[in-house]
């Protein structure tokens, strides 16, 4: 059955396509997989479905503050932005988790150092 299958590299998928071959691998529904990457089931499923802009790489919130964090010039760490916060690193954390304005704030002054624009 190989031999009269065409079998699709990965390079052929859609963005959106390898978002769900990799959710199926996981066993995950889109709403378990959406909450994993810190991003709304209706947003998910718009990424899934390449009606999504971006390059295919769909960051949930966590990621994005932790790629800022490594990006940064010089670097800091959790214990450097609760420092320079005034917060616990639990707290900035927390912040992360729920997208705090606060610290959206924080990483949009020091994009260029980061590259990135958080949204809230």
């Amino acid at each position: 059955m190989v031999g009269e299958m065409e079998q699709l590299k990965h390079h052929e998928l859609t963005k959106g396509e390898r978002l769900r071959v990799l959710r199926w691998r996981r066993g995950l529904t889109q709403a378990e997989e959406a909450k994993r990457r810190g991003v709304g089931r209706t947003k998910y499923s718009r990424m899934e479905n390449d009606r999504m802009p971006g390059d295919g790489l769909y960051l949930g919130r966590s990621e994005a503050f932790a790629i800022a964090r490594h990006r940064s010039s010089p670097r800091l760490d959790l214990a450097g932005v609760a420092r320079l916060l005034g917060v616990s690193r639990v707290t900035v954390l927390k912040w992360e988790r729920l997208g705090n304005p606060k610290l959206v704030d924080f990483w949009n002054r020091r994009r260029g150092s980061t590259g990135l624009r958080m949204l809230a």
